[in-house]
């Protein structure tokens, strides 16, 4: 079983910020750990394992989605809409981007690629290492104890058929993107809902998932995750070296 390290880590990050961060915050402390009371986190243990148990079976993930990002750069929260697929194995993510602008975003374990519907070539990034599209995929396959490894479970809450689980990151690499993520769980299907995250420069997102279908097979599944582009489109290609 693939392994939950860096699970959600940057989760539905606005589809252009796919791609890894080419340059770090400074991070000096140690990241921090979460208080818990054991009732809740035997719950939230509980439910986490439900959610894995739901998607044990899965090769794909579709749903709609909805963002909201909020940062302090710009006045007003970003919003975008789209569709977006995962394929667990090779780890792959397209996002189908409806609104503000239509593109298409495609992200796997070592390239990042985006294209703007109208414009005649593409970008792609390739670099050592994209967690941030492994993180995303490794979703299909939750496994508790290694979630553990890199997150403390800091809350959970369940009302009105949706539970709640907070967590924070306690492995040094990934506390200096991510602050804290929240994930929201049908608590009948066990199907993610919404996730929240709040990024260590203070920018929060929220996603919200409807029409979420896991299957173990997708027809043409080649075609939409490895050629999604046109063939007329040229893509334009370059190498990110890894900022130590």
């Amino acid at each position: 079983m693939i392994t939950t390290t860096r699970l959600l880590s940057l989760l539905f990050i606005l589809p252009l910020a796919l791609a890894p961060a080419l340059a770090t915050p400074a991070f000096e402390d140690e990241p921090k750990q979460a208080e818990i009371q054991a009732e809740e986190l035997a719950k939230a243990r509980k439910t986490l394992k439900q959610f894995a148990s739901t998607l044990d079976e899965a090769k794909f993930l579709a749903a709609d989605y909805r963002q909201v990002r909020e940062t302090f750069l710009f006045g007003t929260p970003i919003i975008s809409k789209g569709h977006m697929r995962l394929r667990r194995e090779p780890a792959c993510i397209r996002m189908d981007v409806r609104e503000p602008k239509v593109a298409i975003i495609r992200s796997d374990a070592t390239s990042h690629l985006t294209w703007h519907e109208g414009k005649p070539r593409a970008e792609r990034l390739i670099f050592e290492s994209n967690e941030t599209a492994v993180t995303l995929v490794r979703l299909l396959t939750g496994d508790v104890a290694e979630l553990e490894k890199v997150f403390a479970i800091r809350s959970f809450s369940s009302k009105e058929g949706i539970s709640s689980i907070g967590l924070v990151p306690i492995e040094k690499e990934l506390a200096k993107q991510l602050e804290r993520l929240d994930l929201q769980l049908d608590a009948k299907t066990s199907l993610p809902l919404a996730i929240e995250h709040q990024n260590t420069d203070g920018e929060e997102v929220r996603i919200e998932l409807t029409k979420t279908v896991v299957s173990g097979e997708l027809a043409d599944a080649a075609r939409i995750f490895d050629s999604p582009l046109p063939e007329s489109i040229r893509i334009v290609t370059r190498r990110i070296e890894k900022k130590e």
